[in-house]
């Protein structure tokens, strides 16, 4: 019976200890202080508003897919691009 009651208090504790971990996020950031991951020209895609990074961004599907899409996010856009969906 002890052995029951050991075993239940270390899973509770291990429960426990697991939530405690740090959160890490996929934050963008300020423009120019993270490292660029990827640089793509001659690419089509779709600009839209990001509203969860308040930035415009490019979508663009990846040859050979038929769900993926790089999303680029804009440091400065031109004002005349800056409609949803163009």
């Amino acid at each position: 019976m002890k052995i029951k009651v050991v075993v239940f208090l270390v899973f509770c504790l291990m429960i426990l200890a697991s939530g405690c971990q740090e959160e890490t996020s996929d934050e963008v950031g300020v423009c120019g202080e993270t490292d660029l991951v990827k640089e793509e020209t001659d690419h089509t895609g779709v600009i839209y508003y990001h509203s969860e990074e308040v930035a415009y961004a490019i979508y663009s599907s990846i040859e050979g897919t038929i769900d993926s899409q790089d999303v680029g996010i804009l440091c400065s856009l031109e004002e005349e691009y800056q409609v949803d969906g163009q």
